[in-house]
């Protein structure tokens, strides 16, 4: 899969892209990075990317011109541009997005870029979420990030992709290493005790417990025909389970306090 970024500052891209997964992938080629300076598109001398908006709003908007110039000879790609206008990122537009065989960032910087731009290149807006960042730059490398995962042979255990937070609609149950007890916190037995199906149901019904203390609006997504799905319907085997639970795996948990909080459901 092929990743291109149009911006202002290229090194701030490149630099980043040398790291973990994601530089894995581009040393074994099995995603391919393209990082153009939207400069080289300038037709002045001072390779101006910006000038003043009509109607004498504040700040500086990158002009149509240069970044049609940019964009010109990607129109066959899928052409992105992270904006806070745009449709909030989640794991299924990832997914869906990495069906695509090459994708094009446009960094914006200043006050954003001419309209015209989106609509002449059918360019699709993008959020990471409900915030304001100096530029596209770091939502870009997220965004791919996001969408790298997906492909086939990006992780080196696919398993890891399925067992993510968000990868069936909820958040993961929560996860524990060695020292099996560490400052008094101790890991719950169930998941030492060496019985998969045992803790596989465990960690269910606690993604449960830990989407409704964190994200409750998650639950609400839920396919009711899922197994998941079927466990959240369930209330009282959801309160038996959680009355079941020990005071130190509650607290090992950051679940303990919830009484109230499942009685409201």
């Amino acid at each position: 899969m092929l990743f291109n970024f149009l911006t202002i500052f290229p090194e701030l891209i490149s630099e980043s892209l040398n790291f973990g997964v994601i530089g894995q992938a581009i040393k074994n080629k099995i995603i391919v990075c393209s990082v153009t300076s939207l400069r080289e598109y300038a037709s002045d001398k001072h390779r101006s990317v910006d000038d003043k908006p009509f109607g004498g709003s504040d700040g500086m908007l990158m002009k149509p011109d240069v970044l049609g110039r940019a964009l010109e000879d990607k129109r066959h790609t899928k052409i992105l541009f992270p904006s806070p206008q745009g449709k909030l990122l989640t794991q299924a537009k990832a997914k869906e997005l990495s069906c695509a065989g090459e994708i094009t960032f446009l960094c914006g910087r200043y006050a954003g870029i001419d309209e015209r731009v989106l609509v002449y290149y059918n360019v699709e807006e993008i959020s990471v979420g409900d915030y304001i960042v100096s530029g596209g730059e770091w939502p870009s490398l997220i965004i791919m990030d996001a969408v790298a995962r997906h492909v086939p042979g990006v992780l080196g255990n696919q398993v890891s992709l399925e067992a993510d937070s968000f990868s069936n609609g909820i958040l993961e149950s929560p996860a524990y290493t060695r020292p099996q007890v560490w400052n008094d916190l101790k890991v719950p037995e169930v998941i030492v005790g060496g019985d998969h199906a045992k803790i596989k149901n465990f960690n269910e019904w606690m993604s449960l417990l830990v989407t409704l203390k964190k994200r409750p609006e998650l639950l609400a997504q839920l396919d009711p025909n899922s197994n998941l799905g079927q466990k959240w319907q369930n209330k009282t085997k959801l309160k038996e389970f959680y009355n079941q639970l020990t005071i130190e795996d509650k607290k090992s948990c950051a679940l303990d306090n919830m009484e109230n909080l499942l009685n409201g459901i």
